[in-house]
């Protein structure tokens, strides 16, 4: 997770604590364990924002890798980051940064 991440949630779990028995950042009714499962609830928030045909938590996990090649990531990073031990099974994101072979070849200068 990103710092931004960690300290949004520590924030949430902070807020949650004050005035509230709370155990748990996503908890249910009566500071509970949530009974829903992940991805029912995501598939909650995701109708609740507006946004259609998100119903797996695989989908998350795949929109995280497609932004950090987006963003210029290098691949083996990208690799780490989600735990794939073969590079090839990186590589499905490699489409997502169709510039990325003309942005390298144009960091050299020839003048």
């Amino acid at each position: 997770m990103s710092d931004a991440i960690i300290s949004l949630i520590s924030e949430m779990y902070a807020k949650l604590k004050r005035g509230s028995n709370a155990r748990f950042v996503f908890d249910g009714r009566s500071g509970k364990k949530s009974g829903l499962h992940l991805r029912e609830k995501l598939i909650q928030i995701a109708k609740k924002a507006g946004i259609e045909n998100l119903t797996k938590i695989h989908t998350l996990r795949h929109t995280f890798a497609s932004h950090l090649v987006m963003r210029g990531v290098d691949l083996p990073t990208v690799q780490k980051l989600m735990g794939h031990t073969d590079i090839k099974t990186t590589m499905i994101y490699a489409h997502v940064a169709p510039d990325h072979l003309s942005d390298a070849v144009n960091k050299l200068n020839f003048r």
